[in-house]
């Protein structure tokens, strides 16, 4: 009875000391796990950057109007962005007669955007225009779940206004990937600046 209960006081012993040198690993494997998305930052034209996930990868097939085009296919994940000069939109928008209804400024701008991306899309749901700040500038922002294409898609849109431009950052997934995505969306988004 002896020889067993030391063996089980020993056991113990080792259990508990286990324990204590296993728990923190395990906090640090978990915490790197949550972190495990290696970014990179892209930086466009001197005008911006963005830091994006590793496993995107650069493409020129998205949209002939976007400054930054990364993709994976495998993942279903897209990212653009589109940047459009506030004197060139003042041009526009006085040739075509629009300033009354679209003045150029962000809340403007953001209308005219989405009102042409509503109709070229099938909208089955859509956020109210949201108001932040990104690394000191103005945003607008919205959620939209659309089918494009026959496919039920789940877009994070952003209008930023810079000092001399505007930018349109788009990112996209299919709906059934929403909640693995939209964490990882809302940081490429909030990692944009003006450069």
């Amino acid at each position: 009875m002896t020889g067993n209960s030391e063996s089980t006081h020993t056991l113990i012993k080792v259990s508990k000391k286990m324990k204590k040198t296993f728990l923190p690993f395990l906090v640090l494997l978990l915490l790197v796990g949550c972190h495990s998305v290696k970014t990179r930052e892209v930086i466009v034209e001197d005008m911006y950057s963005i830091s994006l996930p590793g496993y995107l990868s650069e493409t020129k097939d998205l949209n002939e109007d976007a400054s930054l085009q990364y993709q994976n296919l495998g993942k279903e994940f897209y990212v653009i962005v589109i940047d459009d000069l506030k004197s060139d939109m003042q041009d526009i928008l006085e040739e075509y007669e629009l300033l009354e209804i679209y003045p150029n400024d962000l809340e403007g701008y953001s209308n005219l955007i989405w009102d042409g991306f509503e109709e070229d899309m099938d909208i089955q749901k859509i956020t109210d225009p949201t108001d932040d700040r990104i690394n000191g500038m103005s945003v607008k922002y919205r959620k939209i779940n659309a089918v494009t294409e026959g496919m039920d898609v789940f877009y994070y849109f952003v209008i930023v206004e810079g000092k001399e431009r505007f930018y349109q950052i788009l990112t996209w997934t299919l709906t059934e990937r929403q909640r693995k995505y939209e964490e990882e969306m809302k940081h490429i988004i909030y990692s944009f600046k003006e450069l």
